[in-house]
């Protein structure tokens, strides 16, 4: 209609990849034309001070527009409330179910570094039915025009659409008041923390008829340093009455911490009863006395004023510091001076506290709680060149007080690694692990990285669990910087106890290192091969040498020959555990098909993500994939609940309770591979709400035939295939209560059941292909005795002549 008045807008990105300044336009422009401004969208949790949350708060107070902006769906983790949802003015919203239980998924406070009170209410967010856009995959369809889907996405627009009734009833307010009134009207839930859901859920009908506002909407008293001051942190709470008649509102406080509800007297409200005037204001104060706190962390609550059947809940929030001081880092750059770019992060050895901060001026102070450190600290010669670093590590800083530390980048070192039968060998890559106690521990691991700019300086301080580890990789050089062709790689790893030592130069002897010839064909995708540093035409032999004893994780990267176009890649994890000649490894060979690397496929509380490898070679312990198109769906007790366009990829969203899942993928690779061109997969299994990271006990047959050097069968001869069951997050066989394999010899138009046998515990199959077939099919079905199962095709696996 020609005449109508916009009250609300939206804005919202491209699936999370939207630029920001696009954005930012669009909330300028959105400001401008609405009352309301709904923002389904959502960065990293922030302090509020980010550009676009800084923007909400400005266009806010220049236009009276109500910015309404999704929590953000990262609620696995507290302090997790994302930008612009973390800007002050915002009417941040978090997700509930139907039954008003907050969703695992939903993004919850306190608000990142001062401690605030986010989300600000919570509306339905779960199973939310909405139209589909046409054209659009995401969530499970309902009919033809509707999709259900779940998210804070989800329950933004019923924030929005209350606060547009409010703006039509209240042609007046601005966003400071209808913001304070969904959240004085707000149902809280009892069990859950204001920095779980705000003032409550939004409730329409009690929003409409509120008629006593709380200025500020929720009262975020901040961080409170320590030692703390014996004078109570205060705040006023201003009310404004706007019925025609005056108000008597009786004031209280509540408030619950880490330990549960907060010692008596913590909070109070003065004064205890306060009259509103008709149409006017009043005010009263809100005190916090922290020293009888008990123990630091977030303490949440309610300021409740009431008055017969009219209420207003006030959200109130406080952080108390836990006993911390002053830790001062000073940096000197490689020529003495105060560095201008530098990295600092300190990791607690109780894997607590975690700190990080760039500074620009040599020095840095960081407030740290009380404990021991790992330290790392990373000195940058010219951070937008990728020029020299200077790289320092502290197993073992204490911080019992305040104190500081002097690093010098001109006291760092190169590593030097010499081996007595290569002299032509260069040092290609280089990749440094320190870590403190077992893996997962404090600590930092490198990546490769250009041993020719990264200078390692000898550590300060000690500790009995701490390990560096100094890895490299040497091959021939070929002359233009690279090194192609090279006959040879070489992976040596050098482990120092305790501490960073002051000398990084190593002699290593080849003869002590485990060799490996290492075949790479030209049966799979590409036309070139990576193997780390070595480029080659495919197919082509490496002679390889590793330190023993190690784990090692090697890739073949797969490309083709103009600029090294990279179409997939080929992982391996393997520990040599002798020196000397330790045979033939075969890369890029039939049968591809699915594989689990760990945590490919797993679930973390109501969080399921899958991503296996569907193009793995057949070689033990490894996974790959290369470029593909395809789908991946996921069933409910029969049910689509989503689809994702993408083979072998997609994160869902779960229900809590025990469910029957069907999963479904399927990989077309037919335009870079004429084997294994198509792979089909069906998973059944069951999963409920996990208590940390679970993997999903999905199966996976793995094929294993010696197909020799040209990777093709001849028509009318037997081939014996290895057969091998795997099962993702469990290095042994799983026990079965099924298998059965077929073959098909005309593309998966026809199939055969091809009985598998077992010899010395190893099942294989034998397969003949008759004369004409141009390929060999596999079909498999594996069922453990647990009930997963598992139903997977490939057509093409492996080619006949």
């Amino acid at each position: 209609a020609p005449d109508a008045e916009l009250v609300v807008g939206k804005v919202l990105d491209d699936d999370g990849f939207g630029q920001e300044s696009w954005i930012l336009a669009g909330m300028e422009w959105a400001a401008e034309n609405a009352s309301v401004v709904n923002m389904s969208l959502g960065a990293n949790a922030t302090d509020g001070t980010d550009p676009m949350s800084e923007a909400v708060n400005r266009l806010t107070e220049e236009t009276g527009t109500l910015f309404v902006v999704s929590a953000g769906n990262n609620g696995s983790s507290e302090e997790s409330v994302g930008s612009p949802g973390a800007a002050d003015a915002a009417l941040t919203v978090g997700a509930v179910t139907k039954d008003d239980e907050l969703a695992d998924f939903s993004s919850r406070g306190p608000r990142l570094g001062d401690g605030a009170v986010k989300p600000d209410v919570t509306a339905p967010g779960v199973d939310i039915v909405s139209a589909k856009a046409a054209g659009t995959e995401m969530g499970a369809p309902v009919g033809d025009h509707y999709v259900t889907a779940s998210g804070t996405s989800m329950a933004t627009p019923h924030v929005a659409g209350a606060a547009a009734l409010l703006a039509q009833q209240h042609e007046d307010w601005d966003a400071d008041e209808l913001k304070a009134a969904l959240m004085a009207s707000a149902r809280p839930h009892d069990a859950l923390s204001v920095y779980e859901q705000g003032a409550g859920r939004i409730d329409v009908p009690g929003a409409l008829e509120q008629s006593v506002l709380a200025s500020p909407a929720s009262v975020s008293l901040g961080m409170v340093g320590w030692p703390y001051s014996d004078e109570p942190v205060r705040e006023k709470v201003t009310y404004t009455n706007t019925s025609d008649e005056p108000v008597t509102l009786e004031l209280s406080g509540e408030l619950s911490g880490p330990n549960g509800a907060a010692p008596e007297g913590m909070i109070t409200v003065e004064p205890s009863q306060l009259t509103v005037p008709a149409g006017g204001t009043a005010e009263a104060t809100v005190s916090v006395d922290v020293t009888i706190a008990g123990s630091h962390g977030a303490y949440g609550g309610l300021v409740l004023a009431s008055a017969g059947d009219t209420t207003v809940r006030t959200p109130v929030g406080i952080e108390l510091e836990e006993e911390s001081y002053t830790f001062q880092v000073e940096a000197l750059d490689f020529d003495g001076k105060a560095a201008q770019e530098a990295y600092v992060h300190m990791a607690r050895l109780d894997g607590e506290v975690s700190l990080a901060e760039i500074f620009t001026d040599g020095t840095l102070s960081l407030r740290a709680p009380k404990g021991e450190y790992f330290m790392q600290v990373v000195v940058y010669e010219d951070m937008t060149a990728f020029g020299r670093t200077a790289d320092f590590y502290e197993p073992r800083v204490v911080v019992d007080g305040d104190s500081s530390v002097t690093l010098d980048a001109r006291k760092a070192q190169p590593v030097s690694v010499s081996l007595d039968d290569l002299p032509d060998a260069e040092m290609g890559e280089l990749e440094v692990s320190a870590i403190v106690g077992t893996v997962g521990g404090p600590g930092v691991v490198t990546g490769s990285v250009d041993p020719e700019t990264m200078l390692i300086a000898p550590s300060q301080t000690s500790h009995e669990d701490f390990d560096f580890t100094v890895r490299t990789r040497h091959a021939r050089p070929d002359g233009n910087g690279g090194y192609v062709g090279s006959p040879y790689t070489v992976h040596v790893s050098n482990t120092t106890e305790g501490a960073v030592p002051e000398d990084l130069t190593y002699e290593v002897s080849v003869a002590e290192l485990a060799k490996v010839t290492s075949v790479h064909s030209d049966a799979g995708a590409g036309d070139v091969g990576r193997r780390e540093l070595v480029t080659a035409e495919l197919p082509f032999t490496l002679t390889e040498y590793y330190t023993p004893g190690v784990e090692w994780d090697t890739r073949l990267e797969l490309g083709k020959t103009e600029d090294f176009d990279y179409v997939g890649g080929l992982y391996h994890s393997e520990v040599f555990e002798r020196a000397g000649d330790n045979g033939v490894r075969t890369w890029n060979t039939p049968v591809f098909g699915p594989a689990f690397s760990p945590n490919s496929v797993a679930r973390s509380e109501n969080y399921l993500w899958f991503h296996p490898s569907l193009h793995s070679d057949p070689g033990r312990g490894s996974t790959g994939d290369v470029w593909v198109t395809g789908y991946t769906e996921l069933y409910r007790d029969g049910e689509l609940l989503e689809k994702f366009d993408v083979a072998g990829g997609g994160k869902f969203n779960l229900p809590s309770e025990s469910s029957e899942y069907r999963l479904v993928t399927e990989a077309d690779a037919s335009e870079l591979m004429s084997v294994s061109r198509l792979v089909k997969a069906e998973w059944t299994f069951r999963s409920e709400y996990a208590d940390g990271t679970v993997d999903v006990p999905l199966l996976a047959v793995r094929f294993e035939p010696d197909l020799g050097e040209d990777s093709v069968v001849k028509a009318g001869e037997k081939l014996r295939i290895p057969v091998r069951v795997q099962r993702n997050g469990d290095a042994k066989e799983p026990t079965l209560a099924a298998l059965q394999v077929e073959a098909s010899f005309d593309g998966g138009e026809s199939w055969k059941v091809v009985k598998h046998k077992t010899s010395r515990g190893d099942r294989y199959v034998t397969v003949t292909a008759p004369k004409g077939a141009k390929d060999v099919s596999l079909r498999a079905v594996a069922k453990d005795t647990e009930g997963n199962e598992v139903k997977q095709t490939i057509i093409g696996a492996y080619l006949v002549k």
